[in-house]
């Protein structure tokens, strides 16, 4: 396998090259919490095995998706590298254009970014006044941590559930 980073080739267990270990690790006080999220995945995936068995065995063209199969699918529509490139690009265009005077300063001092060092790599988070004028600066730019990632899977898998699913047969 050759490496995104460099042109060297790299061998690796085939078991090894889908995943990533800590992929749905949260910070929190006492460091990383490698298995909040792990759980509550796994609740849903046991929840949707029984909704998926109830949903095919319904009569065909009569079938109904339960709340817990919808909010499967819903998790996996989130649980993809797409959205998370997408939820990145929209929380640093954000940041940009309240940075560029073109969006207003959100009215919460409890929201605070995530930032990357363009220069360094270093990641740091800032108040939001405070990361405006860092953005402003050019030397850091918006990086959406993992927790807030965590946080837009949850959110954007909710609103699926919700605004797609009553709907569905």
């Amino acid at each position: 396998m050759r490496t995104k980073e460099s042109s060297t080739i790299v061998r690796k267990a085939p078991k090894n090259l889908a995943a990533e270990i800590g992929y749905y690790a949260i910070e929190n006080a006492d460091g990383l919490d490698f298995v909040t999220v792990e759980n509550e995945l796994a609740v849903i995936e046991s929840r949707a095995a029984f909704a998926l068995r109830k949903f095919l065995d319904g009569p065909v063209g009569h079938r109904k998706i339960e709340p817990d199969l919808a909010t499967f699918v819903a998790w996996l529509a989130v649980r993809v590298p797409w959205f998370a490139r997408a939820a990145e690009e929209a929380r640093h265009g954000f940041l940009q254009k309240v940075a560029e005077g073109r969006e207003p300063l959100p009215d919460d001092p409890d929201f605070s970014c995530s930032l990357v060092s363009v220069t360094t790599g270093e990641q740091r988070r800032f108040q939001l006044a405070e990361a405006v004028g860092a953005i402003k600066s050019g030397t850091w730019q918006a990086h959406l941590s993992k927790n807030q990632l965590i946080d837009a899977m949850r959110v954007q898998a909710w609103y699926f559930r919700f605004q797609h699913f009553p709907t569905l047969q």
